[in-house]
């Protein structure tokens, strides 16, 4: 589930995400979703994992 979405910076995203027992959200899938931005530029992006 996506908690928060926030533009820090015109090329970053702060994205707060959490689980549910049986339901993963990974932060490629929100990308990809939300913002219609085609699969190969989404795969050159860093994605920084701050906390689990």
């Amino acid at each position: 589930m996506v908690l928060n979405i926030e533009m820090i910076k015109p090329d970053s995203l702060l994205m707060t995400l959490t689980t549910e027992p049986g339901k993963t959200v990974r932060p490629f899938e929100v990308i990809k979703n939300i913002f219609s931005i085609p699969e190969e530029k989404i795969k050159q992006a860093r994605i920084v994992k701050l906390a689990a």
